[in-house]
């Protein structure tokens, strides 16, 4: 019974150092280009990347070191722990879309908005259970459409799963190490008349938080007014701030911007002479991106984020990964395209011997 086991645990004894070192090339190119963009400046979309190859290359080496094979047929078990890797990333992604899904249509109802993450999530599981249905019914050449369909799938899952963990990392990170900054800004999220939502609520007391811990830094408070709106969510949240202590000659309002990357470009423009760094101030989930139109725009600092319910939060990152896929989707379609040249070309093939 314990053969396999005693077998794999020998020839692991066996293996080199030297063995192990090509076994853990990719992963060992990898790291250190990810540590040196993290460290030269974390608000990239490039950073979660190659975090996500570095995390990816060493899965995939430990599952081609799992297989008991270094010297022979190395190449199939990277393909074979690629392959692995790739429905598992599918299936967590299907997974989280899932429960995303029922939980926001749990707290706000059904609508065509709250269910499209749920019938993405139903999609995407569905997969695995296609593949294990034509390994039963011994459908060959529709198991091979549908192994090839696993690169796409694949990438699509990657980009999500990396953003999500390194947008968590980034936040982790700069939350409780990034101490120095003279300038505050707090992002704007929408109002209920002229009352702050707790979504923006949780903004605004999150920088009055970063406020009392340098006294001398100026809250800078940027949101336009909506069309439903009474009044801008500048003075809205300025008002508050100001209930809560804040004196007004620390305090500055933005009234024009209506978006993210023009709350950053039009805060940063009328304080750019300004000494020091910025925080950004805004909910957790929308923290790495707003970082991202940070660098954009020239303003030095970091992004923070408020914590958010957790149902919401699920979905709403979804939205994030959507809207910084959509910034760059010329590159985007490139790469799908080019994961779909396997699948395009076996599928040319089975057409041709109908």
């Amino acid at each position: 019974m314990f053969a396999p086991l005693k077998h794999t645990r020998r020839y692991h004894e066996c293996v080199s150092l030297q063995e192990y070192f090509w076994l853990f090339f990719p992963t060992i190119c990898v790291a250190p280009v990810t540590a040196v963009m993290v460290i030269r400046d974390p608000r990239r979309m490039r950073c979660a990347v190659f975090l996500g190859a570095t995390l990816a290359t060493f899965a995939i080496s430990l599952f081609a070191l799992a297989a008991g094979s270094v010297k022979d047929q190395v190449a199939t078990y990277f393909l074979l722990g690629f392959i692995a890797l790739g429905a598992l990333l599918v299936v967590v992604l299907g997974i989280f879309l899932v429960v995303s899904g029922v939980m926001l249509v749990r707290r706000e109802g059904m609508s065509l908005s709250h269910s499209l993450s749920l019938a993405l999530g139903v999609a995407v599981l569905a997969y695995p259970v296609a593949i294990a249905v034509t390994v039963i019914t011994e459908q060959q050449r529709l198991l091979m459409l549908l192994t090839l369909l696993v690169f796409p799938l694949t990438y699509l899952a990657f980009v999500v799963v990396s953003y999500v963990i390194y947008s968590g990392l980034y936040g982790f990170i700069v939350k409780r190490f990034f101490r120095s900054y003279s300038t505050i800004v707090v992002l704007g999220a929408g109002l209920i008349g002229g009352e702050l939502t707790p979504l923006l609520r949780a903004r605004v007391d999150l920088g009055i938080d970063r406020y009392q811990k340098k006294p001398g830094a100026l809250l800078v408070f940027s949101g336009g007014q909506g069309p439903d709106e009474t009044t801008s969510e500048a003075f809205a949240m300025a008002t508050y701030a100001h209930s809560q202590g804040v004196p007004s000659d620390s305090i500055a309002e933005e009234n024009s911007s209506r978006t993210t990357s023009q709350n950053i470009a039009y805060s940063y423009a009328a304080l750019k002479e300004r000494p020091g760094r910025w925080v950004a101030v805004t909910s957790d989930f929308h923290a790495f991106r707003a970082a991202m139109y940070m660098r954009q725009k020239g303003m030095p600092g970091q992004a923070i984020g408020a914590k958010t319910r957790r149902y919401f939060w699920s979905s709403a990152i979804l939205r994030e990964v959507v809207a910084v896929v959509r910034e760059n989707l010329w590159l985007n379609i490139i790469v799908l395209l080019a994961a779909c040249i396997p699948l395009m070309v076996a599928l040319w093939v089975v057409l041709a011997k109908v």
